[in-house]
């Protein structure tokens, strides 16, 4: 497997000749332990999956529109206006009077912070995120010229993405072989061709976090934070999926992949999931095409 990696690599990096890629860095894939890509017959191939909605939601612990925006989210999700969704809470480090909560509250009483860098990067290169909150938006999709939407505006656009046929069907499998580490194993079969090279994202989230959240006129000290970004297998734009010489992904393409995910201490794991993606990461076009959601426990 190591060295139709390695090639893999290679391969990205002498077709930089031709198409201009965001760089990877791989220090931060973490997890990967086998990885095959390779053809099945098109007569084979199943019918298309309806493509999951994914919802990643920029927000702050101090910013009073927040929690509407976790709510619509939740709304979406729990209404299945859009078919299945997987929601991804951003907890970016800036702008700190919107993310960070005053002391001493968050170092004497608080074990968890909800900031990352990971989140900083995703809120900062992806939605372009400034000083202002709530942010986010849908499958990192552009939407009417935009991919950083009013939160006010996802219901809408998230009926007119429900029901959309994906190119590429995600199964996937996890299983504990041991108390801190899950083996993940996906297969993403492309039943139509990709428009771009496709990228694999994948993340650790977790639900029921207990820290203090402001609201326009109090600030509630037991509110459960949902969905929060707690660690990337990958980069947070993704790690290049195909290997053994595929430079493209085209219809009857299959990519197998095998990772040990080990999971955080500070995790609550029957409160955490892991969700998958394959997206583009091609500067302009980043949209993810396909999303699983995979509870821990």
């Amino acid at each position: 497997m190591k060295k139709y990696f390695l090639f893999a690599v290679l391969t990205y990096v002498m077709a930089g000749c031709q198409e201009s890629l965001p760089p990877v860095n791989m220090e931060l894939v973490k997890g990967l332990v086998d990885d095959t890509t390779m053809r099945v017959p098109l007569s084979q191939l199943p019918q298309a999956d309806n493509r999951v909605l994914l919802i990643e939601d920029v927000t702050g612990v101090r910013c009073t529109g927040c929690p509407n925006a976790a709510q619509i989210a939740a709304d979406i999700k729990d209404n299945s206006t859009a078919g299945s969704v997987v929601i991804v809470g951003v907890y970016p480090t800036t702008p700190k009077s919107l993310t960070t909560y005053i002391s001493p509250y968050e170092d004497l009483f608080y074990q968890t912070r909800l900031t990352s860098e990971l989140s900083q990067l995703i809120a900062q290169n992806v939605y372009m995120v400034g000083g202002t909150l709530p942010g986010g938006g849908l499958n990192r999709k552009i939407l009417d010229g935009k991919i950083n939407v009013d939160y006010n505006t996802w219901v809408n656009y998230a009926n007119t993405l429900k029901n959309v046929k994906s190119i590429v069907n995600l199964e996937t499998n996890l299983k504990f072989i041991n108390d801190s580490t899950a083996e993940l194993k996906s297969r993403a079969l492309f039943v139509a061709d990709a428009e771009s090279v496709p990228y694999v994202t994948i993340f650790l989230i977790e639900d029921n976090i207990k820290y203090p959240q402001y609201f326009l006129d109090s600030t509630s000290y037991n509110y459960k934070h949902k969905h929060v970004l707690r660690e990337a297998y990958t980069p947070y734009n993704g790690l290049p999926l195909l290997t053994n010489g595929f430079t493209a992904a085209e219809r009857g393409v299959v990519v197998d992949q095998e990772w040990n995910l080990v999971i955080p201490k500070y995790v609550i794991q029957e409160n955490a999931s892991i969700v998958i993606m394959i997206n583009y990461n091609d500067g302009a076009n980043q949209e993810v095409i396909q999303c699983r959601e995979i509870k821990l426990k």
